[in-house]
């Protein structure tokens, strides 16, 4: 009685480990993180009203939220779609990355990866707007870039939020390409530079002036760099 007992528990667990087995996710070889460089950009001169102002700013971003979709790669010659539907370029911390996409591949060789800095389509607000993650950028305004931080001024930390609805499709290419293995999960870090947004031409640009908007839009569709890790 007390082997078959015996057998009969052995049975199940081989069962459940099977299942469990066969059912598991696959393993990812592709992963793609966000992250920032240089979180802080300061000068003694800032445009401000169109005026150059000689008194000290700095900016410190504190959060980046982008909206993505088509996260694409090529491999091998071929387009292959690295997550469906939109993802969320995030970045909260200046000392850590956050996951935005992961894929598993065949083994191959991959020379671009791209994607599209996005706004929601009016027909899909409904959607997303109860989406804890999504929910900011399907409102009625479809904003795709949400960048919060603080600006310090006359020794005043002063909180600030920048939102935008500029859309562009980035492309990055990789020389030699990236090597993508079955037994290797390749970590592609995609790099916010806060001096590229909010300084031209080495002066500060005030982010809380509207007169800045055009130009700080120009500059934040090149602003994400790639950086293999």
């Amino acid at each position: 009685m007390n082997r078959i007992f015996v057998y009969a528990m052995f049975l199940s667990v081989t069962l459940l480990l099977s299942c469990s087995e066969s059912s598991s996710p696959s393993k990812s070889n592709l992963t793609l993180v966000s992250g920032i460089n240089r979180a802080t950009v300061s000068n003694m001169a800032h445009f401000k009203n169109d005026v150059i102002s000689s008194d000290e700013i700095s900016i410190k971003v504190e959060s980046v939220r982008i909206l993505l979709s088509e996260i694409k790669v090529k491999l091998n010659g071929d387009e292959r779609s690295v997550k469906n539907g939109p993802a969320l370029f995030t970045v909260t911390d200046s000392s850590k990355t956050v996951e935005f996409a992961s894929t598993e591949l065949p083994d191959g060789s991959a020379d671009k990866i791209k994607f599209e800095i996005h706004r929601f389509p009016a027909s899909q607000l409904s959607d997303y707007n109860s989406n804890e993650v999504f929910s900011e950028f399907a409102s009625p305004e479809r904003y795709s870039i949400i960048i919060a931080g603080t600006i310090k001024e006359d020794n005043t930390d002063i909180p600030f939020e920048y939102k935008t609805e500029v859309v562009s499709n980035l492309n990055f290419d990789f020389v030699p390409p990236l090597t993508i293995e079955d037994s290797k999960n390749l970590v592609v870090k995609f790099e916010f530079q806060t001096d590229m947004v909010f300084k031209d031409k080495g002066v500060v640009l005030d982010p809380r002036d509207s007169k800045n908007k055009n130009q700080i839009d120009k500059q934040i569709v090149n602003a994400i760099k790639a950086v293999k890790l």
